[in-house]
């Protein structure tokens, strides 16, 4: 079980699964060289960074409906974390990890 969130934390983390969901729907739409998708990602990284700043790593689990942190649920009634679950749940995913210093290069080919 994790700990409370701080409430900073809890919405940065919220502004993080915003910024995966909207990748996720960018990289649906877009090429990956398009503005709109390479502009979603930068946003990514960014909050990403922000929260890797404090933490080593950020580890999501994917149930079929809902993301958890560190294996355990931060919001069960998310109409966002349903969604970005159920889309990463179809694609197989079960868990991400991004850890600091990890996401350089490449940014548009893990979400293409």
């Amino acid at each position: 079980m994790v700990e409370k969130l701080s409430k900073e934390k809890a919405g940065l983390f919220d502004h993080i699964i915003k910024s995966l969901n909207l990748v996720l729907m960018n990289s649906a739409l877009y090429a990956p060289n398009h503005p709109a998708f390479n502009s979603s990602v930068g946003s990514f990284k960014n909050t990403l960074d922000k929260w890797l700043t404090a933490e080593e790593t950020l580890e999501l689990g994917i149930s079929p409906d809902n993301i958890l942190l560190n294996g355990a649920f931060v919001k069960e009634d998310s109409g966002l974390y349903s969604s970005t679950a159920e889309y990463l749940h179809k694609k197989g995913l079960m868990a991400l990890c991004f850890k600091r210093g990890q996401f350089k290069e490449g940014k548009d080919k893990a979400f293409a």
